[in-house]
């Protein structure tokens, strides 16, 4: 059985409010999406999450947070975009960090 098609899945998580608690805009998620959708060709959209998270200077926060994937060509040039979106998302949202992951699949 063949494994399928290589690819790469890159997941982005973001907190539903600013450090200061108040709620982000929709528009900004709205914004993200359309960007996804216009770059990858498709994206989920999973909400409802809860994290905490400790930065380098030992203060913690929590988030409620949202994630979203996609399922992208494994190439050099999804690694150069993402590292991009990632600094362009951390200015949106006005966050220290987004967290980015990444990893190949196999899609069937």
């Amino acid at each position: 059985m063949s494994l399928g098609s290589r690819k790469r899945r890159i997941e982005i998580i973001i907190p539903l409010e600013y450090n200061d608690k108040r709620e982000i805009e929709h528009t900004k998620f709205f914004e993200t999406k359309q960007e996804l959708l216009n770059h990858f060709g498709g994206f989920s959209y999973l909400t409802g999450s809860f994290g905490s998270w400790r930065s380098p200077d030992g203060m913690v926060y929590s988030d409620r947070s949202t994630l979203f994937v996609v399922a992208a060509s494994d190439s050099q040039n999804t690694l150069e975009f993402v590292r991009q979106y990632k600094k362009k998302l951390e200015r949106r949202f006005q966050q220290q960090a987004i967290m980015f992951t990444h990893y190949r699949i196999y899609t069937l």
